[in-house]
């Protein structure tokens, strides 16, 4: 590829034959300008998850992401309330995701035994929290899926239940929603009203 780049005359592409998951986020930076970037892939789908999750928590992040994925885990990404999972506030948290096309298998060959989707990811300021507390609420709500979710937040947070009722009853929330209801204003007001 460097041969075919040097022979076209092309001078501003630097390839790099590394592991993306194992890149720092020191290499998206130089002595004097942060890197404006995009971030084009089509990923092997084991890949997918801690890719999507590497590049929206580095400090410099892409503009934008265009990602081939497979079929069901762009739904998952790019889910609504009531189908939401941690997958997709993981991402929606700092980020808006959008499927823009789909692949069928039959696109490719050899052939593989899954759909494709292409999305586009834009990557947006997160609000100023503790994250880490923030996601201990997200997991806690999705620790059982059966569940409703003031009972998975009153066992896995240890909060009385008669407390968290009253949160719900103020910040407007069902106490009958499970955890894929919500969205992420939902889960912000929950975190505020538990954590601040």
């Amino acid at each position: 590829m460097r041969s075919l780049l040097s022979a076209q005359g092309v001078g501003n592409v630097e390839i790099v034959n590394q592991d993306i998951l194992k890149i720092t986020s020191n290499f998206f930076h130089d002595r004097d300008k942060k890197w404006t970037y995009k971030l084009v892939a089509n990923l092997p789908y084991y890949i997918t998850s801690p890719v999507i999750r590497k590049f929206l928590e580095i400090k410099n992040k892409p503009s934008l992401m265009i990602l081939m994925v497979q079929k069901e885990v762009a739904q998952r990404i790019c889910a609504e309330p009531p189908n939401m999972s941690l997958l997709s506030v993981a991402v929606q948290f700092s980020a808006q995701p959008k499927i823009i096309s789909y692949a069928s298998e039959k696109s490719f060959y050899p052939q593989p035994k899954v759909d494709s989707a292409i999305i586009k990811i834009i990557p947006r300021p997160i609000p100023k929290i503790d994250t880490e507390k923030f996601f201990k609420i997200i997991k806690a709500g999705f620790s059982s899926k059966r569940k409703f979710l003031i009972n998975n937040l009153s066992r896995e947070l240890k909060i009385e239940n008669c407390k968290l009722k009253i949160v719900f009853d103020q910040i407007g929330l069902s106490q009958k929603l499970r955890a894929e209801n919500l969205s992420i204003n939902d889960w912000l007001k929950l975190f505020y009203s538990i954590f601040l």
